[in-house]
C-alpha cells in the first residue's frame, strides 16, 4: 500500500491493528513519521467489506464517491459527494449528473449524516464539516503537534480508538476518537502527562508511552513507567472507566513492593477483561533443577531457587466488576531469557512472548 500524501520518513505500517465489526474488517495503520512538528504521525484506515453502501477490498476507507471541495469546472455524477466551504462547512450529494457550472443548491442535497471524507486521523486537510452533532472541539489541535499515535489501541469492534499525543509546548495527553457514521472524530482528551517532550528519560514519567483499551471499549489503561510515587522510576498504570460516555480516572495500579527503578508498566496490553503489565527491571525467582530435573527433594516439597536480577516479569490483572486485581506474576523459566515480557501479546486466555535475544548455549541442540 501507498498513501496519497506519501512522504519520505512517514514510516507507514509502524503499528498495525485489525478489527472486525459485523461484515466489515478495518485495518488501523500507524505511520509514526519523524515524531517532530514537521512529520508528527498519522493513523490511516483500510476497509475490507461493506461500508456506506460501498464495497471495499482492503482499500483506504475514504468514501469512494467523495470528490473533495466543489469545483465549478468539473463534471459530477449522481451520488457524488462534495464539500462546500459555506459558513459551517457542509457535505452535499448530487441529485443528478451535472456539467461544469457554478454551485446551484437545487442540484444538491445536504448530507444529514457523516461519511469518511478524510481516511485518516488527525484531519490536517483543512476541510472540516460542522453540523448540529459536531463542533470544532472534535478536531485535534495540531499547532506544534510533535507526535500522534506513537502508541495507540482500538476496541474489539473498532468503534473507539485511543492514542498518545505530544506537543512541543504543552503536556502530553491521551486522545479518544469515536466512529460516527464511519468518520473518526475526537471525543475526549484524558490525562495530563509530561511537559512538552516525546523523549523518555529520568526527567519525565513516560506518561502514555503505551496506551491500551479493553475489548468492550469501557476501560483505558495508560502507563507511567518512570513515575516516582514512592521510589524513583518505580512506575504505575492509570485506569480510566467510561462513565456516562466520559472516561474518568478510577484506579491506579502499582507494584506493592515499590522497587526502585523497576519501571513497572514499561509495556501494557489489554484484551477482554484482562490486563498484562510488563515491569522492565523486575527480578525473576527461578527454581534450580538437578540432573535434568530428575532429582527432587522431599517428594518435590522442597525447592531451591535463585534470583535473576532485572530480568523482567509480567503482572496479570483481572477485571472483577470494575476492580483490577492482581491474579498472577509471570517470570522467565530460566536465566537465558533477557527482557522477559518486553515483547508480549495478550489474546483471550493466552499471553504470547517473543524474545529475539535469548542466550543459547553452544552445546544446545537447535
Amino acid at each position: 500500500y501507498t498513501v496519497t500524501d506519501r512522504q519520505s520518513n512517514r514510516h507507514l505500517g509502524s503499528n498495525v491493528k485489525i478489527r472486525r465489526n459485523n461484515d466489515l474488517y478495518k485495518a488501523f495503520v500507524g505511520a509514526k513519521g519523524n515524531e517532530d512538528t514537521i512529520l508528527p504521525g498519522k493513523i490511516y484506515f483500510v476497509n475490507n467489506g461493506s461500508a456506506d453502501s460501498e464495497t471495499y477490498n482492503w482499500e483506504f476507507s475514504k468514501f469512494k464517491k467523495y470528490k473533495g471541495a466543489f469545483d465549478e469546472t468539473l463534471n459530477y455524477r449522481t451520488g457524488d459527494v462534495i464539500y462546500l466551504d459555506d459558513p459551517n462547512g457542509s457535505l452535499y450529494t448530487a441529485k443528478t449528473n451535472l456539467v461544469p457550472k457554478p454551485f446551484d443548491i437545487n442540484d444538491w442535497i445536504e448530507n444529514s449524516e457523516f461519511i469518511d471524507y478524510v481516511g485518516f486521523i488527525p484531519n490536517n486537510t483543512g476541510t472540516v464539516v460542522i453540523n448540529d452533532s459536531v463542533d470544532y472541539s472534535t478536531i485535534l489541535n495540531q499547532e506544534l503537534l510533535e507526535t500522534f499515535g506513537s502508541s495507540f489501541d482500538v476496541s474489539d469492534n473498532g468503534e473507539v480508538l485511543v492514542a498518545r499525543v505530544t506537543y512541543l509546548d504543552k503536556p502530553s495527553a491521551v486522545v479518544v476518537y469515536r466512529n460516527i457514521d464511519g468518520l473518526y472524530q475526537l471525543s475526549q482528551t484524558i490525562g495530563t502527562g509530561d511537559d512538552s517532550t516525546n523523549i523518555v528519560d529520568s526527567t519525565v514519567t513516560g506518561f502514555a508511552t503505551k496506551v491500551a483499551i479493553s475489548g468492550n471499549g469501557m476501560f483505558i489503561a495508560v502507563n507511567e513507567p518512570l513515575n516516582d510515587t514512592v521510589r524513583a522510576n518505580e512506575g504505575r498504570v492509570l485506569i480510566y472507566k467510561q462513565i456516562n460516555g466520559i472516561f474518568e480516572l478510577i484506579d491506579t495500579l502499582e507494584n506493592a513492593n515499590y522497587l526502585k527503578n523497576e519501571q513497572f508498566a514499561t509495556e501494557i496490553d489489554f484484551d477482554g477483561e484482562r490486563l498484562a503489565v510488563y515491569a522492565k527491571n523486575a527480578d525473576s525467582i527461578i527454581d534450580t533443577t538437578y540432573d535434568n530435573n530428575t532429582t527432587t527433594f522431599d517428594l518435590e516439597f522442597t525447592n531451591f531457587a535463585y534470583t535473576n536480577l532485572n530480568q523482567g516479569s509480567v503482572y496479570v490483572y483481572d477485571n472483577l466488576v470494575g476492580e483490577f486485581l492482581l491474579s498472577q506474576k509471570l517470570m522467565a523459566a530460566d536465566n537465558t531469557i533477557p527482557d522477559f515480557g518486553k515483547r508480549m501479546m495478550l489474546k483471550k486466555n493466552n499471553i504470547y512472548f517473543s524474545n529475539a535475544s535469548k542466550v543459547v548455549d553452544e552445546d544446545e541442540n537447535n
